[in-house]
């Protein structure tokens, strides 16, 4: 299970309004149907896109209800990116979810 970490939980905001280094997950829509996914750290915003800082690549959630409360199952993929690199990603049909939990530096598998 992921270790908690301390988020200020701010309720029904809106992206404008969450503090930089808020922990995200957000999922991005793909041409081909698919869903891209990432943990990290807000960045920042403008109108088309979400930043995220120490980000990491979801490539597969394993069980999304246990995904979302922090349980990384054996089909749970995560790859970080390099450590203060940010990644920008539409805004435009993203799924954003908290994540209070700290954002994976290493591989899981």
């Amino acid at each position: 299970m992921a270790k908690k970490v301390m988020v200020k939980k701010v309720p029904n905001k809106s992206l404008e309004d969450l503090p930089e280094g808020h922990h995200l997950f957000v999922e991005c829509p793909l041409p081909d149907g698919a869903v891209s996914g990432h943990i990290g750290q807000l960045a920042g915003i403008s109108p088309g896109e979400i930043w995220l800082e120490d980000a990491a690549f979801v490539g597969h959630t394993g069980r999304r209800y246990k995904f979302l409360a922090g349980e990384l199952d054996e089909h749970a993929e995560i790859e970080p990116l390099p450590d203060r690199s940010i990644i920008r990603l539409p805004r435009w049909g993203a799924l954003v979810t908290d994540w209070p939990f700290e954002i994976p530096r290493a591989p899981n598998k």
